[in-house]
């Protein structure tokens, strides 16, 4: 008997209540309710066909992609998401570098570090990363290389630059070039943005304190000395002990 042109090539499951088929055409289809579960590097249930894989659609109803869910994924184009999705996984579309079809819902509150990685054909503006911090922070990356600090409230003070949350984003072809501090954060904690060696522009919404601000001052408090050519004086601040002098 002769095979029709779209056949299943392999069926699964792929988390407790999630199944998963792969047709001739290379479609996955995911569907079912909840989360999907985790893998390891080459260990998704597809992973055998993942050269065969060149479009996904998971159905509403899941609620998370899983760790390494299409790693390496070279021919997937299209990734079709539900509007039920809440988070991405680590690693979950890392080297899928013919990726430029793919929309991220707006419940999603979580990408996973590298979850894009290496996805060299993604749409200008593309979400690559984002998350929160406790407290009330929140953060995220985008392709042109711009990360967004807002929410409200204190970062933490990092010991290492590891556990930054947008540490992946340090280096390499999505690193941060450009970094925006909204208003409501009240400080940039320690090694936020250690060895960002691409970061060239910071911009800081200082709200309500803007207006105060004298950008072309430069403040010389703590100071036991200072060297510079100027036919003028200092002029002492209002207080008579610090001192400022305009250029």
């Amino acid at each position: 008997p002769s095979l029709t042109s779209d056949f299943n090539m392999a069926e699964g499951t792929c988390g407790t209540s999630l199944t998963w088929k792969l047709n001739s055409q290379g479609e996955l289809t995911i569907k079912g309710t909840g989360a999907m579960k985790d893998w390891e590097r080459y260990a998704a249930p597809w992973n055998n066909y993942s050269s065969k894989v060149k479009s996904a659609v998971i159905e509403n109803g899941v609620t998370s992609v899983g760790n390494y869910a299409f790693y390496s994924c070279g021919n997937l184009v299209s990734v079709k998401l539900p509007e039920s999705l809440t988070r991405i996984g680590e690693f979950a579309f890392y080297n899928c570098e013919v990726l430029s079809d793919i929309v991220i819902p707006k419940k999603v509150a979580e990408i996973g570090e590298n979850a894009f990685y290496g996805c060299k054909k993604l749409p200008e503006g593309f979400v690559l990363g984002q998350g929160s911090i406790e407290g009330g922070v929140n953060w995220k990356m985008v392709s042109d290389g711009t990360l967004t600090i807002g929410g409200s409230g204190r970062m933490p003070n990092w010991s290492s630059k590891n556990d930054v949350p947008w540490n992946s984003f340090f280096k390499g072809s999505t690193s941060i070039k450009k970094a925006v501090i909204q208003e409501g954060v009240e400080n940039i904690g320690s090694k936020a943005f250690y060895g960002c060696s691409d970061l060239a522009d910071v911009e800081i919404d200082f709200g309500v304190m803007d207006a105060w601000i004298q950008r072309d001052v430069i403040p010389l408090w703590n100071i036991e000395w200072i060297d510079f050519d100027s036919a003028d004086f200092m002029v002492p601040c209002i207080d008579g002990i610090y001192y400022e002098h305009e250029f």
